[in-house]
């Protein structure tokens, strides 16, 4: 990514392939029927803009997204599934990055997201297609790429920490994080290997251990200590017989039982802000894994009160 005035808007853009969706695409595969609940903002999972909406403005990007709630990183593994009963295929992160070469003519200087994980585990308790998925687009890419580009790599939160786990078996709960860890190292052993082959920028922005910080000291972030591991709206997924919706969601880490409050997507964006800045911990030739201390995090968020 460059800031050169001169270099056109069309090939500055942040590109994303992840499991959670930013401008509704998950709403159009649901036929306009999930998200349901009108507390969601445009119908993404949250309450505000997320974590990929903040980055672009930050950096003054484009924003191309093709994103899907529910998404898994091979439906040949994992089949991912959205929708009120959670019925609905959606498309794998194979399938959002073959929709997205699809489109593409000539590929120039991009910043590409990546953050998929979370829903193997959720929905098939297997990590196994995460990995090679993941390494299978960048490489692609980088064949493919007539400019330098960033590459984001994501590393998902500790799935068993999330306020779904209040309505799974310990043993569930306890599984899911085991696989969450599974899943980081495997992550950052790719990420090393990546970087070790001598490819251009690659960013791994670890959220495992942001969402740790969060929840271990969450009054420097702002967040109330008492709401740790709850979320502000209950009942969105039928988990419970009513739908509540908490008054002060800036208070809160988490918005649903599995995602985060736009708040909370304000300092990952923070966080992936340094790390393509240049002020994070260089680990090998054009790579930078992000470094970055709970302090830092707290007094440089994004502003969602």
């Amino acid at each position: 990514m460059t800031s050169d005035s001169r270099r056109s808007r069309e090939n500055r853009r942040i590109r994303q392939c992840t499991d959670a969706t930013l401008i509704g695409r998950g709403w159009e595969l649901n036929n306009h029927t999930w998200p349901s609940d009108p507390a969601y903002y445009n119908h993404t999972f949250t309450n505000g803009p997320l974590w990929a909406n903040f980055l672009a403005d930050m950096l003054n990007l484009d924003l191309e997204d093709y994103a899907v709630g529910g998404a898994t990183s091979n439906n040949s593994v994992v089949q991912g599934l959205s929708g009120a009963k959670g019925d609905i295929p959606v498309p794998s992160l194979i399938d959002q990055y073959a929709s997205f070469i699809e489109k593409q003519s000539v590929l120039g200087e991009n910043t590409y997201a990546i953050l998929i994980g979370a829903n193997d585990i959720l929905l098939g308790n297997n990590i196994t297609a995460v990995v090679p998925a993941v390494s299978a687009v960048i490489q692609d890419l980088q064949l493919r790429n007539e400019g330098p580009s960033t590459y984001l790599i994501g590393v998902p939160p500790d799935v068993g920490r999330l306020p779904y786990r209040a309505f799974v078996s310990p043993e569930t709960s306890e599984q899911q994080s085991a696989l969450s860890k599974d899943l980081r190292t495997a992550l950052t052993q790719m990420y090393t290997n990546l970087c070790g082959l001598g490819h251009p920028k690659i960013i791994l922005f670890d959220l495992f251990t942001l969402f740790e910080n969060m929840m271990s000291f969450p009054e420097q972030f702002g967040f109330d200590p008492t709401k740790i591991g709850v979320s502000c709206l209950v009942g969105a997924y039928g988990e419970t017989p009513n739908r509540s919706l908490c008054s002060d969601p800036q208070r809160y880490i988490f918005w649903d039982e599995y995602h985060p409050t736009t708040r909370a997507h304000g300092f990952i964006a923070s966080k992936v802000s340094r790390s393509l800045s240049g002020t994070t911990h260089a680990t090998g030739y054009g790579c930078s894994e992000e470094k970055l201390y709970v302090q830092s995090h707290a007094s440089n968020s994004v502003s969602n009160n």
